[in-house]
């Protein structure tokens, strides 16, 4: 793609202000995916550009170059120069904000640019924070420090964008110092920045190939304020592990002391070795192809030797789904050895995916020791015990796990050694799982003597919703289906222990 940082041209748009209602639930509800919590206000601004004043302070033109105003009851924005920007902006000043807008691609090259802006200041052309969507499938956050761009958060694949002559809501976060950008109504790019804190609204397009134009359709804009202090949740990370290359149990249990985890999972699998030998291409390794989980910690060492020449990477795989072909389709999530000299941390969805290079210093031929832990849709890698990378954004699905090996030459070895996954669940207050590795005995009551009702297959997932002592003396689980289990046949995970009692 011809997406490059480069020097933009600014045409500067203004526009009046309307204040309507109340906040929605559903843009509330979709905020949740993010790092930092947002409460939406009130709408303090929503244009109708299909009223006969729908256009008043929206500036507009009509050059060769580019088109800026009402049209077929929209604000269209066409540019067909390369390498410029235009943006429209809105005259009146907000600082924390939330944007929704559905934008329409109209003219049929993909390589291009378009969103909305927010803190831009109408004086400064090189001034807010910019969400950019493709029409071939990316996705950017960046900005301007004085003359130089700031990449906050770099062209990435998204597959929630509908490409080319189509409709996508961009939602658009700017609330103190957090960035972040939805598509489609899913968590696509997150950044931080503190360079503007308030300033206006509008919209932005750019075409990067000579001789097309971007020429793109907004409606429906929203502006919300948000409400009360928005504090950033964190949890703190540890930068270091302890136990990260011992025994499953001292790995875990640490990870749960430090709240990287909570308690109350369970062991997926171990494997003591598996390898690979290299071949020109890919080949994969499966681990566990039979359970699929999403919320996992996942630990191994990889052990590389490298072919004589070209690149060879090594490592580890989690959230796989395979088709019917045996190819990766959706929810992968892959940490890598490149050649010994750097590591890729890489979420994919079918041919899409997003990825962090990161430098690597360990000896040529040192084994290097990596655990992850993915929950819902991030993840934190720890390399040989420190944290490499946390909070990376990751796509939120089940798979298994294996042993990936790239190369461009034979000659190379990846083997994998220690391995185990544990299931790792994200718990609910006052939410308790029951499952089994087998098919069991449900029962009408807590205990033996009552009627059987049926099995739980090996695999179902159940909610607790009740617990009950029997007479032999164990605890027997009430599911959500009414029926009851032993303690000793079933796994339970989450806030068991306030399972509330009820009489059998």
């Amino acid at each position: 793609m011809g997406k490059r940082i480069m020097t933009l041209i600014f045409v500067l748009i203004l526009s009046t202000v309307s204040l309507l209602a109340q906040g929605d639930d559903r843009i509330e509800r979709i905020l949740g995916e993010g790092l930092q919590p947002v409460t939406l206000g009130e709408v303090v601004f929503e244009p109708d550009f299909s009223a006969d004043d729908g256009g008043e302070g929206w500036d507009s033109a009509d050059t060769s170059s580019r088109f800026l105003g009402i049209d077929d009851a929209q604000y269209r924005v066409e540019n067909t120069s390369p390498a410029s920007l235009v943006r429209g902006l809105y005259e009146e000043s907000f600082d924390n904000t939330v944007l929704v807008v559905e934008t329409t691609q109209l003219s049929d090259e993909l390589d291009n640019g378009y969103g909305v802006v927010c803190r831009a200041d109408p004086t400064d052309e090189l001034s807010g924070y910019i969400f950019f969507i493709s029409g071939d499938g990316y996705a950017r956050i960046f900005t301007y420090d004085g003359f130089d761009e700031v990449q906050l958060a770099g062209w990435s694949v998204s597959s929630d964008i509908v490409q080319g002559q189509s409709t996508n809501e961009i939602i658009a976060v700017c609330v103190n110092d957090y960035l972040a950008l939805y598509i489609n109504g899913e968590l696509a790019l997150e950044a931080e920045s503190d360079l503007y804190t308030e300033g206006s609204v509008g919209f932005v397009a750019t075409t990067f190939v000579d001789g097309t134009s971007a020429n793109i359709a907004y409606d429906n804009l929203r502006v919300f304020s948000t409400s009360g202090d928005v504090v950033k949740e964190e949890t703190e990370v540890p930068q270091t592990l302890e136990n990260f290359d011992g025994e499953w149990q001292d790995a875990v249990a640490e990870l749960e002391a430090t709240g990287l985890i909570s308690s109350g999972g369970q062991l997926i699998f171990e494997e003591n070795r598996a390898f690979m030998d290299s071949t020109v291409g890919a080949n994969f390794y499966p681990l566990a192809s039979r359970s699929s989980y999403a919320d996992v910690v996942f630990s191994g060492t990889v052990n590389i030797t490298l072919p004589s020449e070209g690149e060879m990477q090594c490592g580890f795989l989690s959230r796989v789904q395979l088709d019917d072909a045996g190819e990766f389709t959706i929810g992968g999530f892959e940490t890598v050895i490149i050649n010994q000299e750097a590591i890729s941390v890489y979420t994919f969805s079918g041919d899409d995916g997003s990825e962090e290079i990161l430098p690597l210093d360990v000896e040529a031929d040192a084994p290097v020791h990596i655990l992850y832990i993915l929950q819902n849709n991030r993840a934190t890698v720890y390399i040989d015990g420190e944290l490499l990378i946390t909070d990376f954004l990751i796509n939120d699905a089940a798979g298994f796990h294996g042993i990936l090996l790239r190369s461009e030459a034979a000659g190379g070895r990846c083997e994998g050694e220690n391995m185990w996954a544990y299931y790792a669940p994200v718990f609910e207050a006052g939410v308790c799982d029951a499952s089994s590795s087998g098919d069991v005995n449900q029962r009408s009551g807590p205990g033996t003597t009552f009627e059987r009702a049926g099995t739980l297959p090996a695999g179902t997932v159940l909610q607790v919703i009740g617990q009950s002592t029997g007479a032999d003396g164990l605890i027997w689980w009430q599911l959500e289906n009414d029926n009851w289990v032993r303690e000793d046949v079933v796994n339970v995970v989450g806030d068991c222990a306030n399972v509330p009692e009820v009489d059998g």
